[in-house]
């Protein structure tokens, strides 16, 4: 049997939990019930924010390499490469994300957290603090490279 998990939302549903007990676990002392508190699920406001904040930060990265790209000549891909030099190596990735959902699974392997849909609102705040601060390092980066080459 694998693990289940049920949120006790309403009578009907600890009916459900209650009844899949009683008729489908074994009731040999293999098996244990755990009843604790439910964590909050990030809301949709602060889902809606975290996805606005990416996209627009994504598009300005791209936006400033295109810039950079107009002004000096160089092909929007050596722009890039000059950016990676001046990133760490598991940031570099994000200057090539070309969508908000690459860049999320970038920032999910750089904060270490294997998924964000089931964080907390708590916990979903200090991913997207973590994540504007490593995009922040990232925008530096490339108006660094904008500015030497001004």
């Amino acid at each position: 049997m694998t693990d289940r998990l049920f949120r006790l939302t309403d009578d009907r549903a600890a009916t459900r939990c209650v009844e899949r007990i009683m008729n489908d676990v074994p009731h040999d002392g293999r098996y244990m019930v755990e009843i604790k508190e439910a964590a909050k699920v990030r809301t949709l406001p602060q889902n809606a924010r975290y996805w606005a904040g990416l996209t627009s930060e994504l598009r300005l990265i791209n936006r400033d390499i295109e810039e950079v790209s107009a002004h000096t000549g160089f092909t929007p891909i050596e722009v890039r490469r000059i950016v990676a030099k001046e990133l760490q190596p598991e940031q570099i990735a994000l200057i090539y994300a070309q969508t908000p959902e690459a860049a999320h699974d970038i920032l999910k392997t750089i904060l270490g957290i294997p998924t964000s849909t089931r964080l907390g609102t708590k916990q979903f705040m200090e991913f997207e603090e973590r994540m504007l601060q490593v995009i922040a390092e990232v925008v530096g980066a490339v108006r660094a490279v904008a500015r030497k080459a001004a």
